[in-house]
């Protein structure tokens, strides 16, 4: 990975010709150059570049294969999208209204918004919130 600043990664690699010591613990190798392309890599090397050693022609590399996958073993995950029936029931759910006609339906929802305040992030058993007093405590 390259970091061109803080919080700034991005998905580049590099290629070396020779020992680098001061990355070795601090980043993976995860590829190596074989064949013919070895001599791909030192036309790379020859590459005409500015004063601070940036390539003058940036090289591109056009295609690269796996010669062995270490990995072979990891399935990747399917991730299922909600399709939008799915959406609209659940937001038709969480619009759930209760209409009521009586004054007792009126009183104990009156009541509920009490106790709804009361206990606010506090949980509460039935005991609590009945007011019949052989249950209370």
């Amino acid at each position: 990975m390259a970091n061109a600043g803080e919080d700034n990664s991005a998905s580049k690699f590099f290629f070396s010709l020779g020992s680098q010591l001061d990355l070795q613990n601090r980043h993976s190798t995860f590829g190596y150059v074989t064949e013919e392309t070895v001599y791909d890599m030192l036309e790379f090397e020859e590459a005409l570049v500015n004063e601070n050693d940036k390539p003058l022609y940036v090289p591109k590399m056009i295609k690269a294969e796996l010669l062995n996958n270490p990995f072979s073993e990891i399935i990747p995950r399917i991730i299922v999208q909600e399709s939008e029936e799915v959406k609209d029931r659940n937001k038709k759910l969480q619009s759930f209204i209760i209409l009521s006609f009586d004054e007792k339906a009126e009183e104990d929802e009156e009541e509920s918004a009490i106790l709804n305040r009361k206990s606010s992030g506090k949980s509460k058993s039935a005991h609590d919130h009945l007011t019949d007093p052989k249950l209370s405590s």
